[in-house]
């Protein structure tokens, strides 16, 4: 179990693509947030359409590396 509660995983991810992919663009850390997080939330809908996600730390906002929290339910 997780610090995080039962059923819950934290994921920490040191080299984001989202940290750069938007480089250049006219975006805010709030959009890239909303991309990865779909993008996220979508890959663990794959394994279950019940499961959430919660972005702890961005990288593209500036933290050293992403942290997600999931929760499979």
């Amino acid at each position: 179990e997780s610090n995080y509660g039962p059923g819950s995983i934290c994921l920490r991810v040191n080299d984001c693509i989202y940290a750069t992919l938007f480089d250049g663009m006219n975006v805010n850390a709030d959009f890239k947030t909303n991309a990865c997080t779909s993008y996220s939330t979508g890959l663990t809908h794959a394994v279950s359409e019940k499961s959430r996600v919660k972005v702890v730390k961005r990288k593209c906002a500036g933290d050293k590396f992403c942290e997600f929290v999931v929760t499979l339910g």
